[in-house]
């Protein structure tokens, strides 16, 4: 972590910004994946994606001084590299395991609404939305069976953004190359997956 000391109208405040994929919480990933890098400028790309990694404004971000920002940049140069993947079948939360749900071939009703529901407000784009997906595909066990899906499982989204992101990522990417499969036929695609069939065409 970079520590930032920062003074905004008199008042001084210090701040942790991260230069490292270990460092970020899945909540800042999905602020990072969030931002529409062809809509703006590059400096104004940049000032959004200091402001995902760390808890500063991007309004307090322009009030920095041009040199000290440019070396706030350097420190960004994590995310250009890929998202490292470790391999992980649970992960413990508060002293408590969640485990990978693998086996999506019998969704129940509440499982296919949540699922179709959080696709579409991830708009084309999972890693908007991997909090959301977090609460579907890890889960507790109860008497040595991954838990049933219930609507109360998606208060778990506070829970899981706070995660690292490199916690979590490969298990995600698992979930989000799998085919699921019920009776109206939900699928579940990578963004790789979409391009490929793209290509395809």
């Amino acid at each position: 972590m970079i520590e930032l000391n920062l003074k905004v109208n008199g008042v001084k405040d210090k701040y942790e910004i991260c230069n490292d994929w270990s460092e970020a919480t899945v909540e800042q990933f999905m602020k990072f994946s969030a931002i529409d890098f062809k809509a703006k400028t590059e400096i104004e790309t940049l000032v959004d994606v200091i402001s995902a990694f760390s808890s500063i404004s991007p309004d307090e971000l322009l009030l920095i001084p041009a040199k000290k920002f440019m070396k706030i940049i350097d420190a960004m140069e994590f995310t250009k590299s890929k998202l490292p993947e470790v391999e992980k079948d649970s992960i413990i939360i508060n002293d408590e395991e969640y485990f990978l749900k693998k086996d999506f071939k019998d969704l129940n009703t509440g499982e296919m609404i949540s699922i179709n529901m959080i696709i579409e407000q991830g708009d084309d784009n999972l890693n908007r939305v991997i909090d959301k997906l977090l609460c579907i595909f890890l889960r507790k066990k109860v008497d040595g069976e991954i838990e049933v899906f219930t609507n109360d499982m998606m208060s778990r989204c506070d829970m899981f953004k706070k995660v690292k992101i490199t916690e979590v990522y490969e298990m995600f990417i698992f979930f989000s190359n799998i085919k699921i499969t019920s009776e109206v036929n939900i699928k579940v695609s990578s963004r790789a997956e979409k391009r490929k069939k793209g290509d395809s065409k």
